[in-house]
């Protein structure tokens, strides 16, 4: 206890120091969520699928993330970002000095063996050293790629043959002010060990799993290839990436972060995926929603504390609509009637399965109504606060973020002003995919910006 009080001094001097930056590493860092992660991997692949460019992404795991870090590798970022000497000598000799374990097989006690690695269990450095250093390695990684034109590019005309510099110079008047020229480069977004590689082909995802691995090999840590999984959308007609040896199958979708993800955009995945989870958290929690001798109320108010968090994890990141919103009513509606106890009137031999179905479901509805527990409205402040949040990024609160700037990406105020200029005979441009597509912006007021609450 007292060691583990100790390095949570020493964390909370060296943390200004070693804080992970830039728009990779988004978990161990203050004002970053899971959330802004899940919303750029959606972004990217609403923006390749409407300007019809291929996108592969790949999720990594790495075994046995947190317990195999080498200490070299530590000292190294605590030497790179600058930590004093003192500090470092500090927790150096906090990681290294004295550690030791205790093997013992059966009755049979072997002699204490040195722990060159790790670190013990609960220790408070683990999360944060893992992510720093990971953060500073896909960063290089990251610059090396750039510098070789590999992975995913947005802004600066990149990507985009029929758009060129001179292009954009004559049609500024149309463009207006909210288009970034500032180059959108992240190949990979991680959260703590939970990482994310996008490419433009299977050859390029092949090359960065290869780059990724001989980083890992390099600061102790091993890929788990059996785990990794890859997405791609309609533009990319393979359905294997190799590694080594090892051929990777393409999936159908890609759990990030708790939250489905098609190369499709397909919102009805994601919806699922989160219904699923409610009920087996429903199930989890089954002894407790479905007493009878506890007041309803208060197993509502559990309901909405454990199952409505579960079914609502992340869906603010997607397009909402009727069909989704009907189909999260029907689940919360269905669970409140297993923790009623309606079960059909066996007494009225004249009640059809059909008419013990539209009865509860009335009933059921006449009261969440009325209670205001719908989980409908519920996911519409979610998704209110959650625009807030992204409007808030460099407006003098924090810099500007990866998901701001690829929301603003050839926004819909430059695509209306495009269309106008077509209209207006000004131009003769057109959508390089010729076909319209949804956009997650359209379901916020064209003044989202200007409406940002502090």
């Amino acid at each position: 206890m007292l060691q583990k009080l100790y390095m949570r001094c020493l964390l909370a001097l060296v943390e200004k120091y070693i804080m992970p930056k830039g728009d990779i590493q988004h978990g161990n860092r203050r004002h970053y969520q899971t959330t802004e992660v899940i919303q750029f991997m959606r972004l990217v692949t609403e923006k390749c699928l409407e300007w019809g460019r291929p996108c592969v992404i790949v999720s990594l795991d790495v075994k046995k993330a947190f317990d195999r870090l080498k200490p070299s590798a530590i000292a190294k970022l605590l030497e790179k970002r600058g930590v004093p000497l003192h500090l470092r000598h500090a927790i150096m000799q906090e990681l290294l000095d004295d550690r030791s374990l205790d093997l013992r097989v059966f009755d049979f006690t072997c002699r204490k063996v040195r722990m060159m690695r790790g670190v013990r269990q609960g220790s408070p450095e683990s999360a944060l050293f893992f992510s720093a250093v990971i953060n500073d390695a896909l960063t290089e990684l990251s610059l090396i790629w750039k510098r070789e034109n590999v992975g995913m590019h947005f802004g600066k005309f990149g990507g985009d043959e029929q758009l060129s510099e001179d292009w954009f110079l004559e049609h500024d008047d149309v463009l207006g002010a909210r288009v970034l020229y500032e180059d959108i480069h992240v190949p990979c977004v991680a959260f703590a060990d939970d990482m994310y590689l996008i490419a433009r082909s299977h050859a390029e995802a092949e090359r960065m799993l290869r780059d990724v691995s001989e980083m890992l090999i390099e600061l102790g840590l091993e890929l788990q290839v059996s785990k990794t999984k890859w997405i791609k959308n309609k533009h990319i007609s393979a359905t294997v990436i190799c590694h080594g040896t090892v051929e990777i199958p393409v999936v159908d979708s890609l759990v990030v972060l708790g939250s489905a993800l098609r190369g499709d955009t397909q919102e009805t995945t994601t919806v699922e995926h989160r219904i699923e989870q409610a009920w087996k958290c429903f199930h989890k929690w089954s002894r407790l929603l479905l007493c009878r001798e506890a007041p309803f109320a208060s197993r509502v108010s559990l309901w909405q504390r454990t199952v409505q968090v579960s079914l609502l994890w992340g869906l603010q990141t997607i397009r909402q609509h009727k069909t989704i919103d009907r189909r999260l009513r029907t689940t919360q509606l269905l669970m409140f009637r297993k923790m009623r106890g309606m079960g059909r009137n066996m007494s009225n031999e004249n009640e059809t399965w059909l008419a013990w179905q539209k009865r509860t479901f009335r009933e059921l509805a006449r009261w969440v109504d009325g209670s205001g527990t719908c989980v409908v409205p519920v996911l519409n402040k979610s998704k209110l606060s959650w625009v807030h949040h992204l409007a808030r990024f460099g407006c003098g609160v924090r810099e500007i973020h990866v998901v701001k700037r690829l929301l603003l990406w050839r926004p819909l105020s430059w695509w209306r002003k495009q269309q106008q200029a077509i209209a207006d005979g000004r131009s003769a441009w057109r959508h390089p995919a010729r076909f319209k597509t949804l956009r997650y912006e359209e379901q916020f007021p064209s003044n989202w910006l200007e409406t940002v609450q502090f």
